[in-house]
């Protein structure tokens, strides 16, 4: 049997669109036939209805759950959550931390991967990503654990916390903000505004603290 899951859709005002999820078997991206005999992460960009520009996928690992987003001149970025291992472009990242943890990469117009790592961010659940025109990108989501940037490291409050993290061009993360209390709090959804700053939205239960 086949299976096909979508994670994510973003559309440019060119008329582009990336397409994200998951799929078992056999699938067809505009005039290209994909088969595969484990569950594949794809992202899959299109130029038209039709028109498939490239397909990336990974050849092993599973994906919890995952979203792209499109830069001013058409590079994709994306990000997600993974356990064990992930597998894309030849690069395998590794989870022995027992718990999910966060992949972030970008790909260029040719449809290679220019980036594909692992982010210092533990458990839980990733939500959004959105790429500025100075090159950076922001994530969100909430983890359970901890996230560690440059020597810094933070704990959870609770059972989830809010994150956000600024990456560069190369998807290195630059800082990151937490916040929350002791139940359970997110960061659903990141916009980057054209000054480079992000707008954030997520929700909180009882006292928590930003």
């Amino acid at each position: 049997f086949n299976t096909i899951t979508f994670f994510d859709l973003q559309v440019n005002h060119a008329g582009e669109f990336v397409l994200s999820g998951e799929f078992f078997g056999a699938a067809t991206f505009g005039n290209s036939q994909q088969t595969t005999s484990l569950t594949s992460y794809y992202i899959a960009k299109f130029s038209g209805p039709n028109d498939l520009d490239y397909i990336v996928r990974s050849t092993a690992g599973s994906v919890s759950l995952a979203g792209t987003d499109m830069t001013s001149n058409g590079e994709v970025t994306f990000a997600g959550t993974f356990s064990s291992s992930l597998t894309m472009g030849g690069i395998t990242l590794s989870n022995n931390n027992f718990t999910v943890n966060w992949f972030c990469g970008r790909i260029d117009n040719s449809g290679s991967l220019v980036a594909f790592k692992t982010l210092p961010i533990l458990g839980f659940t990733f939500r959004d990503i959105s790429s500025g025109e100075d090159g950076n990108t922001f994530v969100t989501g909430s983890f359970s654990d901890s996230v560690s940037v440059n020597g810094t490291t933070q704990l959870s409050n609770g059972s989830s916390d809010v994150v956000v993290m600024k990456l560069d061009s190369i998807m290195d993360p630059i800082w990151f903000q937490t916040g929350g209390g002791g139940s359970t709090d997110q960061g659903l959804s990141v916009d980057v505004l054209s000054s480079g700053n992000a707008i954030v939205l997520g929700a909180y239960r009882g006292l928590a603290q930003f």
